[in-house]
This record gives C-alpha cells, structure tokens and sequence, in this order.
C-alpha cells in the first residue's frame, strides 16, 4: 500500500469511526456562532446572536466595549471557519428538503445531552456541527501523525501507531467529541512536528508553533521551547523561526489590542485561573488517577518512557527528542501549578494532556522500530505486552467515546467540581461507568415524609470542628421544628452564595464535610427545609482556609 493510500484511508476510518458517540455542548458552545460572526460579519463578537446568548444565561462569554466574546481563544474558531463554509449550505437544506432527516439530527442532538439552539441551521444543531469538523481536525491529524510515524518505521508499522493515536487516547474520547481548543491545537502541533523531523523550513515551524499558542494558552510551552532546540540545532536557521513565529504574534497582538484593548485576552492572563494549592495532587492525579491519570486511560504512553530511554541507552537520544520530552514534562508541571481546576471539570481522562498526544506518541517510535527488528521470543513477548497496553487504550478511550455513562459520572452522584477527591475513587472509577455501576444523582429528599406546620426555625451557627490540609468540617445545632434536609449557601463574600451549595441528609448531626477546598475566605450559613418550605438561615460563619 502506498503512503498515500494509507493516508487516505486511515483519515476515512478514523472520521467516520468517530462520528457515533457522546458530543459536547459546553466550553465549546460559542465556537460555530463565532466563526459565522467572523465569516459574515468580519469580526468575533456575538452581538447579532443575543438572543441564544440570552438563553444560555450569557455564560462562557465576557463584555468587553460594549460588545459580547467568547472568554475562549478565538484560534478554534479561526480553524473552523472553512468547515462551516461547507456545512452551513448542507444544514440549510436538510432543514428544508429533508425535514425528517432534521428531526432525526435534532433528538440524537437532545438525546446527547445538547439540546438546540433557535438560530440559523448551522448554529441550531451546533453541536453536530462541532462534531463533524471537530472529528475531521482529529482525523486529519490522525494522517500527520501517520507521515511523522513512517519517518522512522515501515508503512505498516506506521498506520498501526496512527490508529494508536487515532483510538487509544483522548484524541478520540476527548478532541473528536466537540470543538475544544484541543484538536486545533494537536494539529498544528503535529504539522510542525513533522516539519521538524524532515529537516523543513523553520519558518514554518515557528510560524505553526505561534499559530498554537492563539489555540491555546498553555501552547507557549512548546514555542519556546522549540526556539531553544532550533538555537541549538541549527543556529543559523534561528532567525527563520523568530520570523515565522514574530508573524503570527504581531498579528495577534495587534488583533487583541483592535478589538479587546489590550494586548492579551482576560483568558490568557494569569489571573484568570486560580493557582492550584494542591499540587502534589495535581501532579500525581493527572499521570496515574482513575479518573484523570494518563498512564490509567493511555497505558501505551508508559512505552513512550520507554522509548526515550531506549534512544538515551544507545546514545542516540537527538535535540528534538530531548525538547519534545522537556516540553511534556514542562506542561505536565504547568497544567498542575497554574490551574485550581487541575482536572478539566466535567470531561474525560486526562483532558489537559490531549495537546501533547502528538509528542508523546512520538517517542512511542524508538519502540515501534525495534520490534521490526525484534525475532523470536523477543519479539513474541515483546509484541504480546504491546498488545495488551494497546487494547486496553482503546478500550478505555471507547468507553468514553460511546459511553453515555462516563459523561454522568462527572455529575453524579456529586459534581466532580464540588467534590474532586473523587478524581481518587478507585471502587467506582470513571472509565467503567455504565459497566460495573450506573452513575446516578442523590434519591431527592422526600419532604413530605414529615408533617408540619410551618418552616424549620433558625438553626445553630457552623462551628468548625477540623480546617486542616483543605478539608473542612461544620457541624451545628439542629434547628427547632421538624427537618427533612438542610442546605448550606457558600459564598466568596459576606451575604454571597456563589460558590457550589451544599446539603447536609442528617438532621439529628447535621455537618457537612468538604475536602480540597482552596485556600481563602468562604461565607457560610446553613437552613432547614420541610415540606412547609425553607426555614431562616443561620448567623454567617467566616471559613479561612490557609
């Protein structure tokens, strides 16, 4: 088979394979609506699409001079853009000439949990339309990772590390599922990466690197360090990259300062993510956590240490082997550092990580290549441990692809973003849900269970009875009158709740204990509910946490 047969065929097996499965409507909400600002209206602002921004509560959006953005990096959309040039004539007319293929679309589109918006075709079913582009990046980064691959292995090996890529990792369960930032980003990644590896112009390499980092903040990892390997490597051709890279930074800072007034966006600030306090927990959890941990969901990446090693033994370990490594550790230390949402919310495996697949599956190649030359029971038992880290990738990753059931486990029976120690829970890990045990909410309290005659009194105030290592315990005094649940409003300051409530079932003990809380000042106050209704609150209790 030629290269590009393969070519074609693998981005054919993995766009199509991708296209059943679990969508996203989230972060990414605000992708398609910006790209068809940017195509009909030459700008990024949403302000012709008020009426969905009004429905969906305005969130995931900042105004910024009177006009209303996405708080996300508009590079996605950008890439996106010629995607719906093409969908958006297609989505038009099935509306109109096929209206049964439009239900259809619509329920499976509500049945994944996205329900659509009243807008043009396109936008209406964005969802679908994520979808399909989304799985197209992924796929065609799928055929990069293929040519980057045959750099150093036969054909055949070739196409087997690119459907690795392409199914046993979160290129599949993550990038495919909806527009994130993170297929955009592992695809300009991957095209630079190759570049790299056939000795290209590195114009274009700096250029690529740049134009990620407008994908996603946390690209700025690989720019610089890919300027040091092209000072060391070849110091001459070093101004090629500065200019590739000056071009796309110039335009985008002057961008930035056109339409937002300042050079960068809120999104790529520091502050605009807390700092994690956590993290030892970070570090550990996104390498080996059974909800977070990319050697649990991607075992075949522990051969990527291997194959480091393996170039480092025979003393064959090249420049950009070293800075690939250094820019995977680098981003590992940052993702754990420089964000209090060390997990990624609601999403699946080790989401933070799916920027770097292309790097990682890269120093899977030294492994690759010597099992081609391997014989006997060497390559028997060498095959057969591959084997077994492959099928178990995909597996994992199939699962949260298909699996409905992975999706709810970040809700139930407790978001993950009010209790992330969860992330810990080996008993009911995320990558069995819906095999071993179906994640489901909290039975509702039944209020009638009690009779009354009028609401709860006014409970005791919290009293702290452990504030230690982010975990934190309140108990108080029950309130008089008849209690089915009590309810305690958090907030950031005196008279707030906009922090995650909680609840507390035991009504003769009522405490509530939250753990991996970050540090500062919370606001609490706790009140009963009956059937009869909500009971006054509490005196408010200030809660440091150091």
């Amino acid at each position: 088979m030629t290269k590009g047969l393969a070519a074609a065929a693998l981005f054919a097996i993995a766009w199509i394979a991708y296209l059943p499965g679990n969508m996203g409507c989230a972060d990414s909400m605000w992708s398609i609506p910006t790209a068809v600002s940017l195509l009909d209206q030459h700008n990024p602002d949403l302000d012709e699409h008020l009426p969905i921004l009004r429905a969906r509560g305005f969130v995931f959006t900042q105004r910024i001079g009177g006009h209303y953005f996405t708080i996300y990096p508009l590079g996605t959309s950008i890439i996106a853009a010629p995607g719906v040039v093409v969908l958006r004539p297609l989505a038009a007319a099935i509306r109109r000439a096929a209206p049964s293929l439009w239900t259809w679309l619509d329920r499976v589109q509500r049945e994944r949990g996205c329900p659509p918006l009243d807008d043009e075709p396109v936008i209406a079913l964005h969802s679908w339309t994520e979808h399909l582009i989304a799985s197209a990046i992924v796929a065609a980064t799928v055929v990069v990772m293929f040519f980057v691959a045959a750099e150093q292995t036969s054909t055949a090996t070739a196409i087997v590390v690119a459907l690795l890529f392409a199914f046993g990792t979160s290129a599949w369960s993550t990038a495919s599922r909806s527009l994130w930032q993170h297929g955009p980003s592992m695809f300009l990644l991957a095209v630079a990466l190759l570049i790299q590896v056939r000795g290209g112009p590195l114009f274009w390499v700096g250029l690529l690197l740049a134009a990620d980092y407008t994908v996603r903040p946390t690209n700025i990892i690989p720019l610089a360090v890919m300027g040091g390997w092209a000072l060391l490597s070849a110091p001459r051709k070093l101004p090629q990259y500065l200019l590739g890279a000056s071009l796309v930074l110039l335009i985008f800072a002057w961008t930035n300062l056109r339409i937002y007034g300042a050079w960068l966006t809120p999104y790529y600030t520091p502050g605009f993510y807390a700092k994690n306090a956590y993290v030892a927990d970070a570090l550990a959890g996104n390498l080996v956590s059974p909800a977070r941990g990319l050697f649990v969901f991607s075992p075949i990446f522990l051969l990527s240490i291997v194959g480091a090693a393996m170039r480092a033994w025979a003393r064959r370990l090249t420049l950009l082997d070293a800075a690939v490594a250094a820019t995977i550790v680098l981003h590992w230390i940052a993702i754990a550092v420089s964000n209090g949402n060390w997990w990624g919310g609601d999403s699946y495996g080790p989401r933070f990580f799916c920027d770097l697949l292309p790097y990682l599956t890269f120093l899977l190649l030294p492994v690759f290549a010597a099992l081609e030359s391997a014989r006997g029971a060497r390559l028997a038992l060498s095959a057969a441990a591959v084997g077994v880290l492959a099928v178990f990738s995909v597996a994992v990753h199939a699962q949260g692809a298909l699996n409905r059931a992975t999706s709810d486990w970040n809700a139930y029976p407790v978001s993950i973003n009010i209790e992330p120690y969860r992330i810990w829970d080996w008993q009911r890990p995320q990558f069995l849900a819906g095999l071993t045990f179906t994640p489901a909410p909290l039975p509702p309290v039944d209020l009638g269970i009690l009779a009354c005659a009028a609401p709860p009194g006014v409970p005791g105030a919290p009293q702290i009875v452990e504030n230690r290592g982010g975990t934190v315990v309140l108990q108080w005094q029950p309130a008089p009158g008849p209690v089915a649940i009590y309810l305690m409003d958090v907030g950031s300051r005196p008279g707030l709740s906009d922090e995650p409530p909680r609840e507390s079932r035991d009504v003769f003990h009522p405490q509530v204990i939250a753990r991996r809380v970050p540090p500062g000042t919370y606001y609490v106050r706790v009140r009963g509910r009956n059937r009869c209704g909500d009971g006054p609150s509490s005196p408010e209790v200030a809660v440091t946490i150091q």
